[in-house]
């Protein structure tokens, strides 16, 4: 019996004894996640605040190339870009811009276009000062020489110019007579001044007589009238990837509204901060006229830029977008 006891009192000091432990606590406070940046310059700005094209010199029947820089500044996230035309505007000028010659008002075939209520054989006296005796309007056009018979050929021109509804001129019907009747009588040299006036408004381009039914041609649209492409250029692996394809025949009127994603899939996938792209935008103009003469087009652009959010093709949020 005295075994058992000692057995007992060992196993209940052995329950109920403790062991120390070495601990150690360190804090790391103020952790975070904070979102990237998207940052985009174009043309070297930050915030632009000028015109990235401008144009003064566009004819017919040539193609044009202009750059924008596009640039994620350091520090920023990968992105997907979309650029956007918009406001486009056609305008007819200021001050006129149109005018047919003597050359073409004396034409038999031209007489349709005399605007009410001239015709060839009304005589130059019911209008003017009585310079040419016994002349109809169609003579004077028709005389040959200079001075004073040069300025009544001008002069008759500038009439049906003004007079026309389909000729953006310069002058009214009310000032050209009053010019002609203010300079005559005169000498030679005041008749080659009031010419040369008429003469440079009557050259400014004549938008008639070009349509194939006979009938006057309709105001030029520039933007109807120019194709436009689009190839973006990754100027550190000098890759370059078509957006608009000149085989598409997008007018800048087309385009209009449309954002139009500059780093789908198939194309660079996607904007690396510090390195330039060169979007090249290549107008192409076909067949203008003299009715585009004096006349030019207006139009806005935007840039968007989004994170890269491993979409391959993504919508850009809260945008119209319209597929071109």
């Amino acid at each position: 019996m005295k075994h058992i006891s000692l057995f007992v009192l060992i196993a209940i000091f052995l329950v109920t004894s403790t062991y120390a432990l070495y601990v150690d606590t360190e804090e790391s406070i103020d952790n975070s996640f904070i979102t990237g940046l998207i940052d985009l310059e174009v043309n070297g700005e930050n915030n632009v605040t000028l015109p990235v094209i401008i144009d003064e010199t566009l004819q017919s029947d040539q193609v044009k190339y202009y750059n924008i820089t596009l640039h994620l500044v350091e520090d920023t996230n990968p992105g997907h870009i979309w650029v956007h035309i918009y406001n486009v505007t056609d305008h007819d000028g200021e001050g006129g811009g149109q005018g047919c010659t003597p050359g073409f008002w004396k034409q038999t075939q031209h007489f349709p276009y005399w605007p009410a209520p001239y015709t060839p054989e009304l005589s130059f006296a019911d209008i003017f000062e009585d310079a040419f005796p016994d002349m109809t309007l169609v003579t004077v056009l028709r005389l040959g020489g200079g001075g004073l018979n040069a300025l009544g050929r001008h002069t008759v021109a500038a009439l049906l110019n003004a007079a026309s509804s389909d000729v953006n001129y310069t002058l009214t019907v009310d000032e050209i007579i009053a010019l002609f009747n203010d300079y005559y009588p005169a000498n030679e040299t005041v008749y080659e001044q009031l010419k040369d006036t008429f003469e440079a408004l009557n050259e400014q381009g004549c938008p008639l007589g070009r349509s194939i039914d006979g009938s006057p041609l309709c105001d030029c649209d520039l933007s109807e009238k120019m194709f436009i492409d689009m190839i973006l250029t990754n100027t550190s692996s000098g890759e370059s990837f078509t957006i608009l394809d000149f085989s598409e025949q997008y007018t800048l009127r087309d385009i209009e509204c449309s954002w139009i994603h500059l780093s789908p899939a198939d194309g660079i996938g996607k904007f690396i901060p510090c390195i330039n792209y060169n979007l090249t935008l290549s107008v192409h103009t076909f067949e203008w006229g003299s009715e585009c003469f004096g006349k030019y087009t207006t139009f806005d652009i935007e840039f968007y830029a989004e994170q890269y959010r491993n979409n391959p093709n993504p919508l850009p949020p809260d945008l119209l977008t319209v597929t071109t």
